[in-house]
């Protein structure tokens, strides 16, 4: 569900997709009085739904080595890399979110590696433009205004 309230489809492949089914799977919880039931959730607690993922998100980023690292950091990274894919804007959009090209442009950030990789490619073209040079000189125009 958007933030806006508004749900929307997002097909899963590949990784995302295993953990989807991994955590399909793992609906099966057990109360204290060892009733084993299956919970509605995909992701939840004891068959709650997680409501703060903030607690969570601080220690799975502590285990991957990323302290600090914001959840929201994630649509970033989603945004740079589907535009560094040669995404369409429409299509990366919709898959984040965003309403407006303003916003989406907002979260596609340029990084100074970005940068780098850009000056090397423009060095590398202007390596296979010719040698001819395509300046022009002018003569210089008499006294009277002619050539």
């Amino acid at each position: 569900m958007r933030e806006n309230g508004r749900p929307r489809t997002l097909p899963l492949d590949g990784d995302l997709w295993q953990l989807i089914e991994k955590r399909w799977k793992a609906r099966n919880y057990e109360t204290p009085d060892k009733v084993t039931h299956v919970s509605e959730y995909v992701f939840h607690t004891q068959g709650q739904p997680v409501v703060d993922l903030r607690k969570a998100w601080g220690n799975a980023c502590k285990k991957a080595g990323v302290p600090g690292m914001l959840f929201h950091d994630l649509r970033r990274t989603a945004a740079r890399d589907m535009s560094r894919s040669n995404v369409p804007e429409s299509v990366a959009m919709e898959i984040t979110g965003h309403r407006t090209t303003s916003m989406y442009r907002h979260y596609n950030i340029t990084t100074t590696k970005d940068m780098r990789q850009t000056l090397k490619k423009t060095q590398r073209h202007r390596a296979t433009m010719t040698t001819k040079r395509n300046v022009h000189t002018f003569r210089e125009a008499s006294e009277n205004g002619s050539r």
